[in-house]
């Protein structure tokens, strides 16, 4: 897939004058701090390493888009389509996912401490290797989701699976869950 190149400035820009698709496009290694791009479309977007510390995506989708190594610290991803998206080794601390839909999506060795993922849809997803201490999964629904070695220190699972199922389909293997509430 032939991504074209584009600056935070130039993406900025078009922006504010109402443009909202953006799919396709190669943003690696751009510094949009604290940017405001509510309802943005980023579908397979190569985000590589691209600075959204503090950003406002709320109801972005960002389908199968590459977020590796991004910083997400603080981020508002809440309502956002992340399906298929890859966030391996991003740094998503205190991130707000709330209410989002994260199908075949992949965390692996990212850095999720105290992030929101409550009341999202969860499924087909590997969080191996991921960083989820004190991290709020309430009320997720989580369907084959894979947690192996994942430090779940102080997780808020509560709510997430009804008490008459388990988490049948999800792996915890070598998992670290200390302090985890369900």
């Amino acid at each position: 897939m032939q991504r074209i190149k584009m600056t935070a400035k130039d993406l900025l820009k078009r922006y504010t004058k109402g443009e909202r698709n953006f799919n396709e496009i190669d943003l690696s290694n751009e510094n949009l701090e604290g940017a405001k791009l509510d309802g943005i479309k980023l579908n397979f977007a190569n985000l590589t390493s691209v600075n959204f510390a503090g950003a406002y995506l709320k109801n972005a989708d960002l389908g199968f888009a590459i977020l590796d190594r991004a910083d997400l610290e603080n981020t508002d991803l809440s309502y956002t389509n992340l399906n298929g998206a890859s966030f391996i080794r991003a740094n998503l601390n205190n991130a707000n996912l709330s209410n989002s839909k994260i199908a075949m999506a992949n965390f692996k060795n990212a850095s999720m401490i105290g992030a929101n993922l409550s009341r999202s849809s969860i499924s087909f997803t590997h969080f191996n290797n991921a960083d989820l201490m004190n991290a709020d999964i309430r009320n997720a629904d989580l369907f084959t989701t894979r947690f192996n070695s994942a430090d779940l220190t102080n997780a808020d699972f509560r709510g997430t699976i009804p008490e008459y199922k388990k988490f049948e389909g999800e792996e915890f293997e070598d998992a670290k869950l200390d302090g985890i509430k369900i």
